[in-house]
C-alpha cells in the first residue's frame, strides 16, 4: 500500500486564437503582405483545424491591416453568428497570419466565448506575456488571474471554482513556484499546504481529505521527501508511516487497515525491503512472516491462514523458492511437501487429501511433470503444486 497523493496545480494558459467567416471560401494568397484590409484569410472548424471554407460551428479570421511599424493586425469570429472571438491582435511575423498559438503577438490578446462573455485577456511585449492575465469561465465569473514578466509567470496567483470559492493560491519568481501554496476542495475545505524555494518544495507538507480530516503530513527538502511521513484513511483511522531519507524509504515502515489492526511492519533502507517484516490478516491474526535482503525475499518464509492454522512454510534465496516447501490446508491437514530449485518443482512431492491422506506422489524434473502416482481418487485433492495459491512474492 502507498499514498503519493500531492496535487500540483497546472496554469493552462489558453492559446484558442484565430477565427472567421462571411464568405464561403477564404482568400488564397501567396504573399501574406498583400492581404486586403477586413479580408477573410482562413476558416477554421470547431477544433482549430484550418479548412477552405465556412464549417458549422467553426471560427474564421480576418486580416484588419497592417501598421505603420510593418506590424499585422488580425482578428478571429465565430462562423455560426459573426461576433468576435477575439480582440484585434498585433503580430509581427507575417508568417503566422493564419497559423494557431502565434509566438510573435505585440500588445493585447483577449479572446470571447460564443456567448459574448470574454474568456481571457493577456498582454504580450514581442512575442512574450507580460503583465496581468486574467481568463473567466462561460458564465462571466472569474477563474484565474495573475502576471507574466518576459514570458514567465512571477508574483501572485489566484484560481477559482465555478462557484467562486477560491482553488488555489500561491506565487512564482521567474516561472517557478515560490512561497506558500495552498489549495482548497470546491467546498471551501482547505485540501494542501505545500511551500516552495526556487521552484523545488521545502518544508513541511500536509493535505486534508474533504471532510476535514488530516491525509497526509510530511516534510521536503529540495524537493525531496525527508524523515517521517504520516497517511490516515478518512475515517481518521492511521494507514502508513514510514521515514525518508532524499526521497528514498529508510528505517521502519508500518501499515494499518482501516479498522486500526496492523496490517505490515518491516524496515527499509535504501529505498529496499531489508530484514525481517511481519503481515497480519484484518482479524489480528498473522498471515506472513518473511526475510528480506536488498529488497527480495530471502531465507525462511511462513503464511497462515485467517484462522491461525499454517498456510506455507519454505525458503527463498534472491526471491525464486529454493528448498524443501511444505504446505497445509486451512484445516491443519498437511497437503503438499516438496523442492523447489529457483522457483520450480523439482524431485518428488507428496500430495494429501484433507484427510491426511496421502494421494498422490509426483515427480517434476525443472517444473514439468515427468511421473505421477495416484493412490486414491479425491475431489479435494490438487492435481498439481505449481496450482498452489501460496505465492507469497
Amino acid at each position: 500500500m502507498r499514498y503519493w497523493l500531492i496535487p500540483i496545480l497546472t496554469l493552462t494558459l489558453l492559446n484558442p486564437l484565430a477565427l472567421v467567416i462571411a464568405e464561403e471560401t477564404a482568400i488564397t494568397i501567396t504573399d501574406p503582405t498583400q492581404y486586403k484590409e477586413n479580408s477573410i484569410i482562413q476558416y477554421y472548424n470547431e477544433i482549430w483545424q484550418a479548412t477552405d471554407k465556412k464549417v458549422k460551428n467553426g471560427f474564421y479570421r480576418k486580416f484588419i491591416k497592417k501598421t505603420p511599424e510593418g506590424h499585422f493586425v488580425i482578428q478571429d469570429f465565430f462562423a455560426n453568428t459573426n461576433k468576435k472571438q477575439s480582440y484585434p491582435i498585433t503580430i509581427i511575423d507575417s508568417n503566422e497570419l493564419t497559423t494557431i498559438g502565434m509566438k510573435s503577438i505585440d500588445g493585447p490578446l483577449v479572446l470571447w466565448y460564443a456567448n459574448g462573455k470574454k474568456s481571457s485577456e493577456k498582454n504580450y511585449n514581442n512575442g512574450k506575456e507580460n503583465g496581468i492575465y486574467n481568463f473567466w469561465y462561460e458564465n462571466g465569473e472569474l477563474q484565474a488571474t495573475g502576471y507574466f514578466s518576459d514570458g514567465l509567470l512571477d508574483g501572485k496567483t489566484s484560481v477559482w471554482y465555478k462557484n467562486q470559492q477560491k482553488h488555489a493560491t500561491g506565487s512564482f519568481i521567474k516561472g517557478k513556484k515560490d512561497g506558500v501554496w495552498q489549495y482548497w476542495y470546491e467546498n471551501g475545505q482547505l485540501s494542501v499546504i505545500e511551500n516552495y524555494e526556487n521552484g523545488k518544495a521545502v518544508g513541511d507538507f500536509k493535505k486534508w481529505y474533504k471532510n476535514g480530516q488530516t491525509e497526509i503530513t510530511g516534510q521536503f527538502t529540495n524537493g525531496q521527501k525527508q524523515a517521517t511521513w504520516q497517511y490516515w484513511y478518512e475515517n481518521g483511522q492511521q494507514a502508513i508511516s514510514e521515514t525518508y531519507k532524499n526521497d528514498l524509504l529508510v528505517g521502519p515502515s508500518k501499515t494499518w487497515y482501516k479498522n486500526g489492526q496492523l496490517e505490515s511492519e518491516g524496515n527499509y533502507d535504501n529505498n529496499q525491503e531489508t530484514g525481517i517484516w511481519h503481515y497480519w490478516h484484518e482479524n489480528g491474526q498473522k498471515a506472513i512472516e518473511a526475510n528480506y535482503q536488498g529488497g527480495h525475499l530471502d531465507g525462511l518464509s511462513q503464511s497462515w491462514y485467517e484462522n491461525g492454522q499454517p498456510e506455507s512454510k519454505g525458503h527463498y534465496i534472491a526471491n525464486k523458492q529454493n528448498g524443501v516447501w511444505t504446505f497445509w490446508f486451512d484445516n491443519g491437514q498437511k497437503y503438499a511437501e516438496g523442492v523447489f530449485k529457483d522457483d520450480l518443482t523439482s524431485g518428488v512431492w507428496s500430495i494429501w487429501g484433507k484427510d491426511g491422506k496421502l494421494r498422490q506422489e509426483i515427480t517434476y524434473e525443472d517444473g514439468k511433470i515427468i511421473n505421477r502416482k495416484s493412490y486414491e481418487n479425491d475431489s479435494s485433492t490438487k492435481d498439481d503444486i505449481t496450482d498452489s495459491p501460496i505465492q507469497q512474492k
